[in-house]
């Protein structure tokens, strides 16, 4: 279960939940969400792995310095979820960089943290960068992931326990066949 099955929440658009709710001909949505769906809670959960890996990156943005946490994430998550977890984890730093050329005010949300590491990672893309970026596999879930992340920094939010989301990553991760 993802965390918007237990807050009651509304589910992303897109998702199956959100079409079933929406949907006045529920014959035609599928009851259960594809892999895709179900592996994409994993990779937000896990999307700043790359931070504790290879001895991790404590203070480098602070020091100027782009570890890339995204691809040392994504090269662990790869063996266990393939690419739909470990593409929008390579990619949710790229995400950032779109977000804060596309939309309006994105920039102005992030934390300091958040604009200091932004700067260190090349900043906000061109507006050419942007449009090669979108068009890349597994994009649009990079920039779901980055929207996630974002919402799930308001300490106001309905989280459930660390024990739920383990239990979850270790059920969708124990059945991925590559």
């Amino acid at each position: 279960m993802t965390y918007w099955h237990c807050c009651n929440k509304p589910a992303p658009a897109g998702t199956a939940r959100n079409a079933l709710a929406n949907s006045s001909t529920p014959s035609n949505v599928p009851i259960w969400p594809s892999r895709k769906e179900r592996l994409q809670p994993v990779a937000c959960l896990l999307h700043d792995i790359g931070h504790l890996v290879d001895g991790g990156d404590e203070g480098d943005a602070l020091r100027g310095i782009d570890a890339r946490h995204e691809e040392r994430g994504a090269r662990l998550l790869r063996r266990w979820g393939g690419e739909v977890v470990s593409e929008p984890v390579r990619l949710h730093v790229a995400a950032k960089r779109y977000l804060c050329t596309t939309e309006m005010g994105y920039l102005a949300t992030l934390s300091p943290a958040s604009v200091r590491s932004l700067n260190v990672q090349g900043g906000p893309f061109s507006a050419a960068q942007a449009e090669a970026f979108i068009q890349q596999p597994y994009a649009p879930e990079a920039v779901a992931l980055r929207r996630w992340d974002e919402r799930a920094k308001d300490a106001a939010a309905c989280t459930p326990a660390l024990h739920h989301f383990a239990s979850y990553v270790k059920e969708q991760l124990a059945t991925y066949q590559p």
